[in-house]
Parts: C-alpha cells; structure tokens; sequence
C-alpha cells in the first residue's frame, strides 16, 4: 500500500534521511518469536495484550517519491508534523555533567538531580532555553522519565493498574496505539498538543509512527466498512484500521542518544522499540505545543 499524505516530517538529525525507514506494514504480537529480555539480574518473556498490532521488520530506505509525501504542506502546526533533532551541544553536556546514565530505575534518576542540585538546576534552566525556543509561545510541562528494558519490540505497556513494585511479567504491552484521555474524541485529538521525547539513555531508541491523522484513518475506515464505524472510538480505531488496512507502511525513526522527537501523540498510531539494545532506555518527555520550523 502508498504512503498517503499526512502527517509530514521535518528532519534536522545530523544522520538526515538515513535516520528514518518504511516497511510494509503490521503484523500480530501473536504470529511473531517475541525475545527474551536479559538485564542484570532481570530475565523474562514480554506479554502482550490479545490483538496487539506490531511493525514488520522488512525496513528500508524511503524513495524519493515517498520522501516528497512525508514533506509540509503550507501550514506547519503542531498537530499535523513530527520534528526531529539534535539537542543543543550545551544542553548535552549538562545532561552528561548529571551522570544520569549510571541510573537503572526511575528512582536512581531523581536521586541523582537531588544529589547535584546545582548541576540539576543549571540543566533544568537551559532546558527551558531549549524548550521555549519550540514552545510557539504556549505553556510546557514535564509528563515523566521513561525508563524501559532495552531488547523490547514495543516500550508501550499497560502500567496503570499495576502496584509500584510489580513484577516485570506481571505487564501486558500494547503495541501500536494513540494517546488519548477521556477528554478527547477522533475529532478533536488534535487540538490537545504534541510531546517532545529526548533520548539521554546510552544507545538509540526507535520511534514507530503511521503517518495518518486520526481524522484520516477513521476515514479510510468509514470508507472501507462502513458497518465498523458504529463499534469505531478512541480506544477500538486502532484495532480496526490495522485489521482493514494490515498493509499500511510504518515508518521507523532511529534516534541516538541526545536526539528527540517532537510528535502528536495523541493524533496517530504509534509505537517504540529498543529492539537489539542492551542498556536501559531512557527518556524525558514534556507536553506542549511544540513546533520547530527551522532546521
């Protein structure tokens, strides 16, 4: 299946368009070999929940052509565009001045900016430098540290109703998926931002998206079965666009350490990966109304 018109990709990392790949589609968590995760003392098989929907792992590089669709249209918003870049050098070296890599676990990371509350604070204002300078003159805020197993075919799991101390196996993950709180609906996903996803853990991290508007695939839904329409909502869209449309590219953004990504979360099927890695993956991730438009 062509890439359709969507959303588009602004690319300023220094690898450019080496960066990001396309494959051919999904598959099932249930049709694949899921590996084993191995980490210090840590070793287990990942769950997945039933119907959980995957990347197929036959990437290549884009084509011109496919390059051409992936390019802004005339309104660049923070709603219809994923930026991608390299932090600041200066804001590298505060986060390597922190040491933040020795971490293993959430806790160790606070730990650390309470035990350096000088260097921590001198991190936290550049930072906002940074930050301000995408803001579009829109307030920000810091959702969480994301720390994941590395060898993982997707970071996204279902932690909320898990007690603080759970067991590694005792999580379900969920493949791809869109944010969404029960504030928002498929038609006004859009209006409620973007996040930024900093990577300050020691290898590269993948960011799976589906370049379609959530507008866009309900559409193409509508379009195809229009019976499925009255069982579609935030939660089944999912499901039910990639059980019609299987063969829809993703596409795979690698992002090395202290690169990010800027994208609207909430508004497309998304996933992450750490597949092959053998650290910790660490992330800081902020809300706003992020939007870069020069490179």
């Amino acid at each position: 299946m062509l890439l359709k018109k969507g959303i588009s990709i602004i690319n300023s990392l220094r690898q450019q368009q080496d960066a990001v790949s396309i494959n051919s589609g999904i598959c099932y968590a249930d049709q694949v070999i899921i590996p084993e995760v191995s980490f210090s003392k840590v070793k287990f098989t990942p769950q997945f929940q039933e119907g959980a929907v995957l990347a197929k792992t036959d990437w290549r590089p884009l084509t011109p052509m496919e390059w051409n669709v992936l390019q802004p249209g005339q309104k660049v918003t923070d709603y219809n565009t994923v930026f991608l870049g390299d932090l600041p050098d200066s804001l590298i070296q505060k986060f390597k001045g922190l040491l933040l890599l020795e971490s293993e676990k959430v806790e160790d990371i606070y730990y650390t900016f309470r035990k350096n509350e000088s260097l921590a604070k001198e991190l936290n204002d550049t930072l906002n430098t940074f930050l301000n300078s995408m803001a579009n003159n829109k307030p920000f805020k810091f959702r969480c540290f994301g720390v994941s197993f590395p060898n993982l075919l997707s970071v996204s799991g279902e932690f909320r109703r898990l007690p603080k101390n759970h067991a590694p196996t005792d999580v379900q993950y969920i493949g791809f998926h869109n944010d969404c709180t029960e504030e928002m609906s498929i038609y006004t996903a859009h209006r409620f931002g973007n996040r930024i996803s900093i990577n300050f853990g020691r290898e590269a991290r993948e960011f799976l998206l589906v370049n379609l508007s959530l507008i866009q695939a309900y559409n193409m839904v509508k379009a195809k079965s229009p019976k499925s329409i009255s069982k579609t909502d935030l939660v089944t869209l999912p499901k039910i666009f990639f059980d019609l449309f299987p063969d829809y590219p993703i596409l795979r953004v690698k992002l090395e350490p202290y690169q990010y990504y800027i994208a609207p979360t909430d508004n497309c099927f998304h996933d992450g990966r750490t597949l092959g890695n053998t650290a910790f993956d660490m992330t800081m991730i902020f809300f706003g109304a992020f939007c870069k438009l020069s490179t």
